[in-house]
């Protein structure tokens, strides 16, 4: 079976070489909605099409992974996909350490070194990336992404595209809302609400977020 990718980004660039590392016996290619990249490799990886022409004319056989950076779009595209009955792989580096008794979705991406202790609760489309560390009984719901370095300590709730920076530290059992971002190197040791960003040692509430947002300022 081959695999699609959408978004030929550096999400997509990452998850091609994790899913080369894990999957090297596959053909890989991106799907892309600029126009101008079809029929330009991206590091070895053909660029398609756009999404819009890959679904309709999609007749099995090929996976798919969302490699959007954004997570409300990665989300949107991903319903788009189990509405038209794609199958939805996950890209996991060999050298991430999952254990046994934790449960993972589909969609997601776990990066080189990365840890799933026992019992956590892996979603679908969520990102966790290089070294990061996902403690015994955690929850990361849909959407929600783990920063390179970032720990979460255990039984802390990600809610629905949360956001953990570079190298934050969310502190055992602390429940982090829907939405919210928490900023890299920040040391999070309460419970934070939907939609805010929070930053510092210990963490504090600096900002409310709305839906104009600009994801790109902690990416």
């Amino acid at each position: 079976m081959s695999v699609w990718i959408i978004g030929s980004g550096a999400q997509g660039r990452v998850i091609l070489d994790i899913l080369r590392t894990s999957r090297p016996a596959e053909e890989i290619n991106f799907i892309d909605d600029d126009q101008t990249l079809w029929g330009k490799s991206i590091n070895g990886a053909r660029v398609i099409c756009g999404l819009d022409k890959a679904l309709q004319h999609y007749d099995g056989g090929t996976e798919m992974i969302v490699a959007i950076g954004n997570p409300e779009l990665r989300l949107c595209i991903a319903g788009r996909l189990a509405k038209a009955g794609v199958p939805i792989a996950n890209a996991i580096h060999p050298s991430a350490v999952v254990l046994p008794s934790a449960t993972i979705g589909v969609g997601n991406m776990v990066g080189a070194t990365a840890v799933i202790n026992t019992g956590a609760q892996i979603g679908n489309h969520t990102i966790v990336n290089t070294g990061a560390v996902v403690e015994h009984d955690c929850v990361v719901n849909d959407g929600a992404a783990v920063s390179p370095g970032a720990h979460l300590g255990g039984r802390v709730v990600l809610g629905k595209y949360a956001f953990v920076g570079t190298g934050a530290i969310v502190l055992s059992r602390v429940q982090v809302g829907a939405g919210a971002v928490i900023a890299a190197g920040a040391v999070v040791t309460h419970d934070v609400p939907e939609r805010v960003l929070a930053m510092g040692v210990p963490g504090r509430i600096v900002e409310r977020l709305n839906e104009s947002f600009d994801w790109k300022r902690v990416m």
